[in-house]
């Protein structure tokens, strides 16, 4: 094995935790150490939390009208 298995758990959790799913995308928290950038408290977000607020977007209501 390339990785530590320590590591390789740490990516799969925040791969997992964030919907990615790629081979690629995976590879690329491994190289890019994204996996650290939560740390212990982004651990287990729910959806809600991970929606972006912002006065520009519009969200699925605006386009039921």
């Amino acid at each position: 094995r390339k990785t530590d298995p320590v590591i390789f758990e740490r990516v799969c959790r925040y791969a997992l935790d964030n919907d990615i799913l790629t081979y690629q995308s995976i590879k690329r928290v491994m190289d890019t150490k994204a996996y650290m950038l939560n740390g212990e408290e982004g651990k287990h977000q729910g959806k809600k939390n991970r929606n972006i607020q912002h006065i520009n977007i519009r969200g699925k209501i605006y386009y039921e009208e």
